[in-house]
């Protein structure tokens, strides 16, 4: 009975160790992005371009002060992830009704992240069938236009679907092919504060914005601006020409807290160092590194700071008029991080970040990593030759000599 149990366990133990060992290596650095200007319309588009570059990064993650300033983008997002698992429990449990609620919450959220479109078409896809299998028509192919604006070539590959629902999905993405692109959506600030504008998870700039020559099919904003929540919409284009948003901003609980440390940021962050402050802001923000930029005499000045080593890691400045903002954000990016390695296993959390001037020096050797990994190898190993009973079969320990003789 017992026969394979030390083996199992052992094995077992060392998976673990792996497991483990891997999830600390494959955990990104957090970087906080902010200005440091007054004048923040003068900066907010290259901020967000600059968070969004980051994103694309896949080695690196942004947490930006919109939401809670204690990632309340990724809280918003864990939110509509267990509310999609439980939608998905309520569809296996044909609970279809509930099953609706639980995917129309859970896309409302997951569209407006281009990061978190997988599990988006995953909520739209059952959403869709769970319309179907209601017979709600109207509703399911409607559900289709928004699955296909995001994913134009997503099939339904479940054997369980129905050939109608399948059908349905086919003349969905037939109508899209002849829909026409007139479409405008205006959205407006009610504040004078800064409002990033994402279409379909997309940023496509700041408010006030006018979005022209838009499919008439129902569209996806979500509006971000500093320190208050985040909104999320779907527009319908289907039955009108034109939409009107407008983003009021539900200010945050730390948000005044967040005010009081921004204020405390140097105007000039160009040859500035790591100060107290910057302390301040990484328990705000729970992160690893801040990108602080301002915008002066007619300079764009980015600085790097290593939060974890409470240093200044890189800085660099670009002329405002030469570079598009886009290219601005990208150039500014791989100035910052040009000899920076952010991908070696000695970094479980932030990497070790060289100070201006310097060549990267790489760390140490994580003695406490590999010698777990190598006692988890021995142990795997070493278990089931002390701990085996000499009466198991295909196993025999010659007395005296410790030698052990597998038996086929």
């Amino acid at each position: 009975m017992h026969e394979g149990r030390w083996p199992l366990a052992s094995l077992c133990l060392f998976a673990s160790i792996v497991y483990g060992a891997g999830e600390v290596l494959a955990e990104r650095p957090v970087v906080f992005i902010t200005a440091t200007t007054n004048d923040r319309d003068a900066t907010s588009e290259l901020i967000w371009c600059l968070r969004e570059r980051i994103h694309q990064s896949n080695q690196l993650d942004s947490r930006d002060p919109a939401g809670l300033l204690d990632g309340a983008a990724d809280q918003s997002v864990t939110s509509a992830t267990r509310t999609l698992r439980r939608g998905v429990e309520a569809f296996s449990a044909f609970e279809l009704d509930e099953a609706a609620r639980k995917f129309e919450q859970a896309s409302l959220v997951l569209v407006g992240w281009k990061s978190h479109h997988d599990k988006a078409i995953q909520a739209l896809s059952l959403l869709g069938q769970t319309y179907a299998a209601l017979g709600e028509i109207a509703m399911r192919d409607r559900v289709w236009r928004r699955l296909l604006m995001l994913s134009p070539d997503h099939q339904l590959r479940d054997a369980s679907v129905s050939p109608s629902t399948r059908k349905s999905l086919q003349k969905a993405r037939r109508d899209l092919r002849g829909l026409k692109r007139n479409g405008r959506i205006d959205v407006k600030r009610s504040r004078k504060m800064p409002t990033a504008v994402f279409l379909n998870g997309q940023f496509v700039g700041m408010a006030p914005l006018q979005l022209k020559g838009l499919s008439r099919v129902t569209h996806h904003l979500r509006l971000s601006s500093d320190g208050y929540k985040h909104d999320n919409a779907f527009i319908d284009l289907e039955h009108r020409r034109r939409a009107r948003l407008t983003y009021t901003g539900a200010s945050t609980a730390r948000r005044q807290l967040y005010a009081q440390i921004h204020r405390q940021l140097p105007r000039r962050v160009f040859g500035s160092e790591f100060e107290g402050f910057l302390r301040e802001l990484k328990a705000l923000v729970v992160s690893d590194q801040a990108i602080l930029l301002s915008r002066i005499d007619g300079h764009y000045e980015a600085a790097l700071f290593d939060l974890n080593r409470d240093r200044r890691a890189s800085q660099m400045r670009i002329p405002v008029d030469t570079f598009s903002v886009q290219d601005a954000a990208s150039r500014i990016f791989s100035g910052l991080y040009e000899r920076i390695d952010l991908v070696a296993p000695t970094a479980p959390r932030a990497q070790t970040l060289p100070m201006a001037g310097h060549t990267l020096e790489r760390a140490g050797t994580n003695w406490w990593l590999w010698g777990g990994l190598t006692a988890g190898l021995v142990a795997a190993i070493v278990i089931p030759i002390v701990v085996w009973p000499e009466s198991s079969s295909g196993l025999d320990r010659k007395a005296g000599t410790g030698a052990v003789i597998f038996r086929y």
